[in-house]
């Protein structure tokens, strides 16, 4: 992987950690990384900032553990077939979670998410094939586990800052103190309005019809008026 050239810088956050560890089985540790995982997932899955931000949260927790279960296995003696197979098989079903969170998201496209996924799954099963078959594992290369989890929490990082800004956009705007809602007054401003013009509009309707008597009497008597009389 990419970042498989600083193991050695990780590890001075790593050693201290594991060494009061050592009497932890470094299975719990792997199945507590699963749990923040799969948290991870469904909180890009609900979305809003606060999921998103425990997202972020659960990301780094998945990385540390996950990074975490193998160096106490090793500074323990702790070691074994059945362990690394685990931590595999946990890691496989952590990225589904993760990935599979964003996929079905409404910050991604399904298809995208989809492609991603099977991108990610393919790539593990060739080194675990490629190991199978006496090849032996290599973790060197573009996008590893480690790579893939430092892009999550990029994008979502990118996502929430993103998200944090338009609502104070958005709360600039409908504030009162820009003169934004005198420019464009809520219906219940606008109600009492034109209920005074409904109104006088009716008083004035009355007025004229009170007046339109008087005004055909100041005209003078109607031609049927005058022609009974001769």
């Amino acid at each position: 992987m990419v970042l498989d050239r600083y193991r050695k810088a990780a590890d001075r956050i790593l050693v201290p950690v594991a060494s009061r560890m050592l009497r932890t089985n470094p299975n719990a540790v792997s199945w507590v990384a699963f749990l923040a995982a799969v948290g991870a997932g469904l909180g890009f899955f609900v979305g809003g900032g606060g999921f998103l931000g425990l997202a972020l949260l659960l990301i780094l927790v998945n990385a540390y553990l996950d990074a975490l279960d193998g160096k106490i296995a090793k500074m323990a003696g702790k070691a074994s077939s059945r362990g690394d197979f685990l931590d595999h098989v946990l890691d496989r079903y952590a990225d589904v979670f993760m990935i599979g969170g964003i996929a079905f998201s409404a910050y991604c496209d399904l298809r995208v998410g989809t492609l991603a996924l099977l991108g990610v799954l393919l790539t593990s099963y060739m080194g675990t094939q490629a190991q199978a078959v006496g090849q032996g594992r290599r973790y060197a290369g573009l996008l590893g586990r480690a790579d893939r989890l430092v892009l999550l929490f990029v994008g979502a990082r990118s996502c929430l800052r993103r998200r944090r800004s338009a609502g104070e956009s958005l709360r600039s705007r409908s504030s009162p103190s820009n003169g934004s809602w005198s420019s464009s007054p809520s219906w219940a401003t606008r109600r009492p309005c034109n209920a005074a013009s409904r109104r006088g509009a009716a008083s004035r309707a009355r007025q004229r019809s009170r007046r339109s008597p008087r005004a055909g009497g100041a005209r003078g008597p109607s031609p049927d008026s005058t022609t009974a009389d001769a």
